[in-house]
């Protein structure tokens, strides 16, 4: 009995020190893929692998002590999740791990327009600057096509989104043209004459933004026309704080039959206008009450709304030709 306790014994103790010959010897092994188990690759970049970390009792083992095999099957070119196979062998030992790299597209479009300002005008709001755009994603290529376009009162908004929801945001600044002044002034002529006993219809102000809109403020009115009776009158406008005024000349023509024997008439003519005189010129007629007649042209095109006043303060107004052009004089035909 004793003999055989002893032998059991012994086998025991054998056994026992392989075991804790071998945790010595192998020891705790712990071994992590750099990056973690799962990483994110950019589609169309060279995937470089990050590796492993290999510890033997919180100490780590330089590559040089164990080998390891990668197997991996990764198209960069397209999106999928692709494994990555390591095979470790350490001493009597391999240890298998496994990592899943997804080729993903995390890369917005590129938008590119061919200016840095867009010019506007500010009334129309019309555009009038000519410009291009362009939108090229890393994988899907060309999409300018499908860019869109919108504008807020600042700038306009190029927008493109890629096949894998990669936004592209690209603002253009708006440069509108000067703001024109507001228009404020009498309608027709601040200065009319009327014939005694003809009818007298008062036309009123302009009230404008400077874009032709007009502003929807009241206007109050004083003063009035009396065709009955020769004088001058003035009729007021007022808007807010704001004020214009007109005057009214009420007056009797001329009768060359009440002329008396002997005595002479002079008639003043004025050709070629209207021109950068005229205004001179009514404004002394008015100042003695002189009424002339004015034979007009168009060679001056800025100045042709001055034949309306012409007319307005009761002046005769007649033709003299539309170019002033001598050469409508060399025949018929021509004429």
């Amino acid at each position: 009995m004793k003999k055989w306790l002893i032998i059991i014994g012994s086998s025991v103790g054998t056994i026992g020190l392989l075991v804790g010959v071998y945790f010595l010897w192998h020891g705790s092994v712990e071994i992590s893929l750099n990056g973690g188990n799962e990483v994110n690759l950019t589609v169309k970049v060279p995937y470089e692998d990050l590796g492993i970390t290999f510890k033997k009792n919180g100490n780590v083992i330089s590559e040089k002590n164990y080998t390891i095999t990668k197997n991996d099957d990764i198209d960069i070119e397209k999106l999928g999740d692709y494994k990555v196979h390591y095979v470790i062998k350490y001493l009597w030992s391999t240890y298998e791990y496994e990592r899943i790299v997804h080729v993903i597209d995390d890369v917005k479009p590129e938008i590119k327009v061919s200016v840095d300002k867009i010019e506007k005008d500010f009334c129309s709001k019309k555009t009038n600057t000519k410009y291009t755009y362009t939108a090229i994603d890393n994988y899907d290529g060309d999409l300018t096509e499908t860019v869109q376009v919108t504008e807020d009162e600042e700038s306009v908004i190029f927008t493109s989104t890629d096949n894998s929801g990669n936004a592209s945001e690209v603002k253009i600044p708006i440069s509108y043209t000067k703001k024109p002044n507001p228009v404020f002034r009498v309608r027709g002529s601040s200065n009319m004459y009327v014939t005694l006993n003809s009818k007298y219809s008062d036309e009123g102000i302009i009230n404008q933004d400077g874009c032709g809109h007009n502003l929807d403020e009241k206007v109050t009115i004083s003063g009035s026309v009396d065709t009955s009776k020769t004088g001058t009158y003035t009729i007021n406008y007022k808007v807010g704080d704001r004020s214009l005024k007109r005057t009214v000349t009420v007056y009797k023509p001329s009768d060359i039959s009440n002329v008396r024997k002997g005595e002479k008439i002079l008639y003043l003519t004025f050709d070629d206008g209207p021109g950068q005189y005229t205004q001179k010129v009514l404004n002394t007629l008015a100042k003695y009450n002189v009424k002339a007649t004015f034979f007009v042209t168009h060679q001056f095109g800025s100045y042709v709304n001055l034949i309306k006043k012409e007319y307005e303060a009761g002046h005769t107004v007649a033709v003299h030709s539309y170019t002033h052009n001598w050469n409508i004089y060399k025949s018929v035909t021509a004429y």
